[in-house]
C-alpha cells in the first residue's frame, strides 16, 4: 500500500492514491492466495515489471539484485528465509499423500470461496471507482429519455401524425434532446467554473476530472439528435406531406398553407434554410474541434491534411 501511495504521489495520480488500500488488497489476493500475509521479492519484482503472468517467472534474482531490493524495500533476510521455509513446508504437505474425497471437496469449496471473494472484491472496487460516473450518466440519459418521450407522445396525439406517421414525433423528440445537449455541451469545458466546483463539496459526487470525456459524449449525442431530426424531416416528413391526398393534407394545411407545397418550397422556407444553415455550421465547428485540427499548423500532422483543410488547422480555427 505504501508503494502504491508513493508511486501515486510521484506521478500526481490523486484517484490512485485515494484507493491505494483497495488496490493493495487486490494485489495481495492475486499474489498471496494462501493468505500468508506476505509476498516474495520475485513476485514484487514481476509485478513492478508488469509481466503477464508472475507464476511463469522462474528466473531467480541475482545476488546483487536481491541485495538491492532488500536495501530499497527494507526487507531483511529473515523474511526470505521465512518464505522459503513456508514454501518447503507447503511442499512437504503436498507430498503427504493422496487426498480423500472429503478433503478434495473441502479444497474445492475453499477454491470456490476464494473465487467468490475475489469477484466480490473486484465488483466493490469497480463500484467505488465508477459510482460517480454512473449516477451522472444515468441522470443525463434519464433526462434525454424523458424529454424525448414527452415530445414524442405529444406529437403522437396530433392530427399531423395521421399524415407523417412516426417520422414526426421521432423528429420532434430528437429536437427536444438537442435543446438539452446544446445547453450542456460547453459546460464541461468551462475551466474557471470547473476549478471553482473542484474546490467545493460537489467534487465528492461529480467526477470533474472526466469533463472532456463527458463533453465528447454530449457532442456525440448532438450528432445523433441532428441525424434523427433532420433525417426524418428531409427523408420522411416532407415526402409524406407532398404525397398526401386532399383529405390528409387538410389536417396539416394550417402549418403548410392552403396549397400543397413542393419539396423545393419546403427546403427554401425559413425553417428549411435556418435548419440547413445550423447543420452546416455545426458540421464545420465539430470538424474543426477534432484532434488533428486542434494540433496547430506547425506540427507534422497538420501538413498531412489535404488542401485546403491544412490551412484551417489550429486552435483558433474552431472559434472562427
Amino acid at each position: 500500500e505504501q508503494l502504491i501511495v508513493l508511486s501515486a504521489s510521484a506521478n500526481k495520480l490523486a484517484k490512485l492514491k485515494e484507493q491505494a488500500e483497495e488496490y493493495a488488497s487486490l494485489i495481495m489476493e492475486e499474489l498471496d492466495p494462501e493468505n500468508l500475509g506476505y509476498i516474495e521479492l520475485w513476485q514484487l519484482e514481476t509485478l513492478l515489471l508488469q509481466r503477464d503472468t508472475y507464476m511463469n517467472y522462474s528466473r531467480p534474482l541475482s545476488t546483487a539484485s536481491g541485495a538491492q531490493w532488500s536495501q530499497n524495500l527494507g526487507v531483511g533476510t529473515s523474511g526470505a528465509a521465512a518464505a522459503a521455509g513456508g514454501a518447503a513446508n507447503k511442499g512437504e504437505d503436498d507430498d503427504s499423500g493422496p487426498q480423500t474425497w472429503g478433503e478434495g471437496m473441502r479444497e474445492r469449496r475453499r477454491g470456490w470461496g476464494r473465487g467468490v471473494a475475489k469477484a466480490a472484491s473486484h465488483v466493490r472496487v469497480a463500484a467505488e471507482e465508477n459510482w460517480r460516473r454512473a449516477w451522472v450518466l444515468a441522470l443525463w440519459f434519464a433526462a434525454m429519455a424523458a424529454l424525448f418521450v414527452w415530445k414524442f407522445v405529444q406529437y403522437r396525439r396530433t392530427a399531423a401524425f395521421q399524415v407523417m406517421g412516426y417520422c414526426l414525433p421521432t423528429a420532434k423528440g430528437a429536437a427536444e434532446t438537442l435543446k438539452l445537449n446544446m445547453a450542456l455541451v460547453l459546460l464541461p469545458v468551462c475551466r474557471n467554473t470547473l476549478t471553482w466546483l473542484r474546490s467545493s463539496w460537489a467534487r465528492f459526487f461529480v467526477p470533474f476530472d472526466d469533463n472532456i470525456t463527458f463533453h465528447k459524449m454530449i457532442a456525440t449525442a448532438i450528432v445523433v439528435g441532428i441525424t434523427l431530426h433532420a433525417g426524418n424531416h428531409l427523408a420522411c416528413d416532407f415526402p409524406r406531406v407532398i404525397a398526401s391526398g386532399p383529405e390528409e393534407y387538410r389536417l396539416v394545411a394550417g402549418a403548410f398553407g392552403a396549397s400543397k407545397p413542393t419539396y423545393g418550397r419546403l427546403i427554401s422556407g425559413v425553417e428549411g434554410v435556418t435548419g440547413i444553415a445550423m447543420v452546416v455550421l455545426m458540421t464545420v465547428s465539430f470538424t474543426l474541434a477534432t484532434h488533428p485540427f486542434r494540433k496547430g499548423e506547425k506540427e507534422a500532422s497538420a501538413s498531412r491534411l489535404p488542401a485546403p483543410l491544412n490551412r484551417l488547422a489550429g486552435f483558433n480555427a474552431f472559434w472562427y
